[in-house]
Parts: structure tokens; sequence; C-alpha cells
């Protein structure tokens, strides 16, 4: 097995030709190694992943970081697929308008939505994974 397999790698930020490697880690898999470079140019952090199988080196790719926001969209995602998350960020908007303007009462929108009255609070507090979610204006489907 090769032991050495790191590549030269630009900058992703001032393109400068050489980065060094800060830090080493294999994925679970046991052959995909993961590399978090630093450039001595511009101090920029990224990283990049390598399939390593044997003597089977595939080519060192960059990975984008995520932005905040996109990590609580694929949060989400993940956990909609698995089944924990019953709601959209759309419902949970619906949830907060109809709360503040009475339209209905939590029980009631609870049981609308297939949650718990206490899921209800939480949601209208801003508590849980929903605080990024504004209270809309408007709702379409009640003009």
């Amino acid at each position: 097995m090769k032991r050495f397999t790191a590549e030269q790698v630009s900058c992703v930020e001032c393109g400068h030709d050489s980065t060094r490697v800060a830090c080493v880690s294999f994925g679970s898999d046991g052959i995909t190694k993961c590399r978090y470079r630093k450039c001595p140019k511009c101090k920029a952090t990224f990283r990049t992943v390598q399939i390593v199988d044997g003597d089977d080196v595939g080519p060192e790719r960059r990975v984008p970081y995520l932005t905040q926001q996109e990590k609580i969209e694929k949060r989400r995602e993940c956990a909609r697929k698995s089944g924990q998350v019953k709601l959209t960020a759309e419902e949970v908007g619906e949830i907060r308008y109809l709360h503040k303007h009475g339209v209905f009462r939590p029980i009631d929108i609870a049981a609308q939505y297939g949650i718990s009255r206490h899921h209800v609070s939480e949601l209208v507090h801003g508590k849980r994974m929903w605080k990024d979610v504004e209270t809309p204006e408007s709702l379409p489907w009640m003009a």
C-alpha cells in the first residue's frame, strides 16, 4: 500500500501553487482519505478527499465547505428522509402565522398538522431546528 499519496494542490482562494496538509483522517470505509489543507500565502483552509484502495490511488478532489444555511437544509433533508421530521419550512411558517394572528387555537393547529400542542409551542417560540424560518406576512390560501 502506498503511504504517501498527497498531491500538490493549489489554493482555492488565491491560486497559490503549494498548500500544506494540516490534518489527515480516513473515512469510516477505510479507503477514503480526507486532508485538511492550509495555504501559507493567504491562510485559507479547505478540504480534499482521495480514494486510496491498496495500490489503486484516485485523484485528490476538493470538497466545498457548506454554508451554515446549507448545513441546516442538509440536516433537515436527512431528518425528513428518515421520518424524524414531519414538517416543511413552509408549514412551520404557516403554523407561526396561524398562531400569531389567532386564526386557530394551538390544539387545533396541532391536530391539523399531526403534531403535539407542545411542539406547536416550541415552533411558535423559535425553539428546535426551525429558528431561521420567518413568520410570513400573509398566507396565499387564506386570501
